[in-house]
């Protein structure tokens, strides 16, 4: 529509993929664990309102499509008996999820389990060429055309290069560690639970504080520092009683897994391996961001409410009044401990920095923004002013110095930020 902001319409194409994989959860729940539709979308809402489902689907990231196109994958992938067509099918889905997220080409070792699984009704070799086939042409075809055309990256040795990415020359590789534990616990939690409202009790933030100083964690704080004492502890409580239940449904699939895998072993087994393979390279990368847990969260929870029926709920909740109590529970928490206050731009930390200078600075100002990869991208969007970066390639000091010395020479203001500080250069 002409005059609608470019952040919404970006926006609701995040949106259509959420809520296109709410969908085939649902279908999942129906059409798999033959789940009634009220437990099914009673189910299908827990998901829809835990932290990185629900913060995902209305925000401009890229974690949505792939969800849908795995959770499709999987699909076709727990029927009775997968034949040739859905090998195809599997392998142009699974083109799409890489196309949108690199990371998913973890999920290649799902499918060939699942191709020699169903050796008796497709021919493995015949299946492998094709999906194969199908990724090289697709996946590496698009990759080729982004990177050596539309990049530049004209040459074998640059294109690799740019085909890395992320991979080297970063610091995202993280050896196992005495804290991976706590790093892996903190991404996988924070899927399910956005837990803003843990940073108003001093003794939990002063832990992530310590926990995690690689990672600025002042937004958060900020963010939190609006809700209200007695709504913190009822979140609290809301919060311990939602983490009893999962744990108990937990400890109750693992209990009865050998009768679970006899009732539905070709649904349990290629979701309990796609969980494994993408947890362990996750243990590894970047462990405590809860973007790589989305997908794991979900098959979590898709496990335990198709399972309900056989396994039963906690305490021998009834399952319709169980499920609705947990999305409730779930709802609660996320909308009042987190969804409420980031509606608020007013509630982000970076905003409220950008504007000590917003009606101060103009295009003949100059800010240096040290060392804030968020903070540089708001003070663009909302002034004028040429930003210098030092996190960002091609700064140097000598750079800083010269830029500097240029504005202030055209009268212009300079602004420095460091350590949560604005300085002025006259």
């Amino acid at each position: 529509m002409p005059g609608l902001p470019p952040q919404y319409a970006i926006e609701s194409f995040t949106a259509f993929w959420g809520s296109s994989a709410m969908a085939v959860i649902y279908s999942f729940f129906r059409n798999r664990f033959f789940l009634a539709p009220f437990a099914a979308a009673a189910g299908t809402a827990i998901i829809a309102f835990s932290y990185g489902v629900w913060f995902y689907s209305v925000n401009i990231e890229v974690y949505m499509p792939p969800l849908f196109f795995i959770v499709c994958c999987l699909y076709f992938i727990t029927k009775k008996e997968m034949d040739i067509s859905d090998v195809r099918k599997i392998a142009l889905l699974h083109c799409l999820a890489i196309l949108f997220h690199q990371v998913n080409i973890l999920f290649a070792v799902v499918v060939i389990w699942a191709i020699i699984i169903n050796r008796k009704n497709v021919k493995v070799f015949s299946a492998l060429a094709q999906y194969c086939l199908i990724g090289i042409i697709v996946a590496g075809g698009m990759y080729f055309l982004a990177g050596w055309f539309f990049e530049g990256h004209s040459s074998v040795a640059q294109w690799m290069r740019w085909v890395e990415g992320y991979t080297v020359g970063h610091g995202y590789w993280q050896p196992l560690s005495i804290n991976t534990p706590v790093r892996v616990f903190t991404g996988f939690s924070h899927a399910f639970i956005g837990g803003h409202f843990v940073f108003q009790i001093p003794a939990v933030e002063h832990a992530l504080q310590h926990s995690f100083r690689d990672h600025g964690l002042t937004d958060e704080i900020f963010l939190a520092s609006k809700i209200s004492s007695a709504a913190v502890w009822a979140l609290c409580i809301l919060t311990v009683f939602f983490v009893t239940i999962f744990i108990s449904s937990v400890a109750r699939l693992f209990k009865n897994y050998k009768a679970v895998i006899r009732h539905s072993a070709n649904i349990v087994a290629p979701m309990m391996l796609t969980i494994v393979v993408y947890s362990v390279f996750f243990c590894f990368w970047m462990p405590e961001i809860l973007e790589f847990w989305i997908l794991q969260m979900v098959l979590v929870w898709m496990l335990l409410i198709g399972t309900a029926p056989l396994i039963r709920l906690p305490f021998n909740v009834p399952l319709r009044a169980g499920l609705v109590a947990v999305a409730l529970t779930v709802f609660s928490i996320n909308f009042f401990g987190s969804l409420r206050w980031l509606q608020d731009i007013n509630n982000d930390w970076y905003y409220r920095e950008t504007c000590k200078i917003r009606n101060d600075v103009g295009a003949n100002d100059l800010v240096v923004v040290d060392n804030e990869w968020i903070l540089k991208d708001f003070i663009r969007y909302y002034t004028q002013a040429r930003v210098l970066a030092t996190d960002e390639p091609g700064y140097s000091r000598t750079k800083e110095d010269v830029l500097i010395k240029q504005f202030l020479f055209k009268k212009g203001r300079v602004y420095i930020y460091r350590d949560h500080h604005f300085t002025r250069s006259y």
